[in-house]
C-alpha cells in the first residue's frame, strides 16, 4: 500500500501517526485473505445454526490476540505494527480451525428450518446477554488489571487510568453485543446480508461518528463525550437491529410457514 501515508493524511491524521497507522495497516492488508477467510467462515456456521463452533473459532482468535498483544509490542519491540501482526496471527490460527472443519473433516451443511428459526434466534439473544451481562461485570472489577497488559511501559504509564475508565464504561454496552451481532448474522443466514450491512453502516459509519462528535467536540465534553457518543450509538442501533430482526423473522414464518408464526 504505496499510497496508505497519503490516505490516513486525508483522513486527518499527520506526521509520525500518519506512518504508524499506515504500517498497521499494511501488515492487516497483507494478510486480507486470512481476515476475509475467517469472517466468512464464521458467517457460515453461524447461518448454518452452528453458532457454538463459530464461537470456539472466535473465542480462540480473542484470547490469542489478547495474549500476543503484549508480547508482540513490547517482548519484541514491535510497537503498533506488533499489534497487527498479533492481529493476524491471532486470525490466522482461528482460520486454520475453520479450515480443518471445512476442508479436512468436511462436518458443515446448510440448512435452514423456518419453524425453529424464531426459537433459535431468541435463545441465542438470550444466551448471549446473559454471557455479556457476566463479561461486562469481569471487566468492570478487572479493569485495573486488564489494563496492566497494555500500559506496564513507562511510556504508556500515563494512559492507565484513562484505559480503566474506558474499560468500564464500555462494560454499559456490552450486554447489548448480541442484540445486534446475532441479528446480523441471523440475516446472513437467511440471504438478508444487505440488512446486516445497513444495520453495521449506521452503526459505526453514522451514528458513532455524529455521536462522538455531537458529544465530544460540539458539547465540549472532550475525549468522554466520545465514548459516551459511541456506547449510545451501540446501543440505540442493537435495540433497532433487534426490533428488526423480530419482524423479519416473523413475517418469514408467515409467509412460509404460516401455523407456526402464532
Amino acid at each position: 500500500m504505496p499510497l496508505a501515508p497519503a490516505l490516513f493524511s486525508l483522513l486527518g491524521a499527520g506526521g509520525q501517526v500518519a506512518e504508524l497507522a499506515a504500517s498497521y495497516a499494511r501488515v492487516l492488508f497483507g494478510g486480507a485473505v486470512v481476515l476475509f477467510f475467517a469472517n466468512l467462515a464464521t458467517a457460515l456456521l453461524r447461518g448454518e445454526g452452528d453458532a457454538k463452533r463459530a464461537m470456539y473459532a472466535m473465542v480462540l482468535g480473542g484470547l490469542l490476540n489478547v495474549g500476543l498483544d503484549p508480547l508482540f509490542i513490547y517482548t519484541f519491540r514491535l510497537g503498533v505494527v506488533g499489534a497487527a501482526w498479533a492481529t493476524l496471527a491471532s486470525l490466522f490460527c482461528s482460520a486454520l480451525l475453520l479450515s480443518s472443519w471445512f476442508f479436512l473433516r468436511r462436518s458443515t451443511y446448510l440448512q435452514l428450518s423456518l419453524g425453529k428459526l424464531r426459537t433459535a434466534y431468541l435463545y441465542a439473544i438470550r444466551l448471549g446477554i446473559l454471557i455479556q451481562l457476566g463479561i461486562a461485570s469481569f471487566v468492570a472489577a478487572a479493569a485495573p488489571l486488564l489494563s496492566l497488559l497494555f500500559t506496564y511501559a513507562p511510556g504508556s504509564f500515563g494512559l492507565r487510568a484513562d484505559l480503566v475508565a474506558l474499560l468500564r464504561w464500555m462494560c454499559l454496552f456490552l450486554p447489548t453485543v448480541p442484540l445486534g451481532m446475532l441479528t446480523s448474522a441471523m440475516f446472513n443466514g437467511v440471504k438478508m446480508g444487505g440488512r446486516a450491512l445497513l444495520l453495521t453502516f449506521l452503526r459505526t459509519v453514522v451514528l458513532q461518528a455524529l455521536g462522538g462528535w455531537a458529544l465530544g467536540a460540539a458539547l465540549a465534553l472532550g475525549e468522554r463525550g466520545v465514548w459516551w457518543g459511541i456506547i449510545a450509538a451501540n446501543v440505540f442501533m442493537a435495540f433497532v437491529g433487534f426490533t428488526w430482526g423480530t419482524r423479519t423473522v416473523r413475517g418469514l414464518a408467515q409467509k412460509f410457514a404460516p401455523g407456526l408464526s402464532r
